[in-house]
């Protein structure tokens, strides 16, 4: 009976563990496809999508590292910007292309909404998974 006890705690704890590792180390799957922007939060205001003129409205992820993000000025596609991306210690790093400096931020996934947070800005930018 011990012996059984035993067993279960440490097949607890060691699931525990390898879920927590599961959690915390996101991998290409959780944020591979298009991303299209709902809503923009800056300085404790919140701006739907469609109320911003300009921005990045859509980001795509694919799984070679790749991404575009597609910028929209007074309402319009302006530019679609090409950029490679990694996750490093928890941030999620993105390089502009003929841009040497990669740009660091805090992000969430949860479900289809993920959030990206430009802290210098003050801004957090909600996307929600097309494909």
């Amino acid at each position: 009976m011990r012996t059984g006890l035993l067993l279960f705690s440490f097949l607890l704890v060691l699931a525990t563990a390898c879920s927590e590792d599961e959690n915390t180390a996101p991998t290409a799957d959780t944020i591979v496809g298009e991303w299209k922007l709902v809503e923009l939060r800056y300085d404790g205001n919140v701006f739907p999508a469609d109320s911003l003129d300009k921005g990045p409205k859509i980001i795509k992820f694919f799984t070679d590292n790749r991404g575009l993000i597609y910028m929209w000025d007074d309402y319009e596609l302006e530019e679609i910007l090409s950029f490679m991306w990694e996750f490093v210690a928890g941030l999620l790093v993105m390089t502009v292309e003929g841009d040497d400096d990669p740009v660091s931020f805090p992000y969430t996934l949860s479900g289809n909404r993920m959030s990206i947070t430009d802290t210098d800005e003050n801004q957090e930018w909600i996307y929600q998974r097309v494909q």
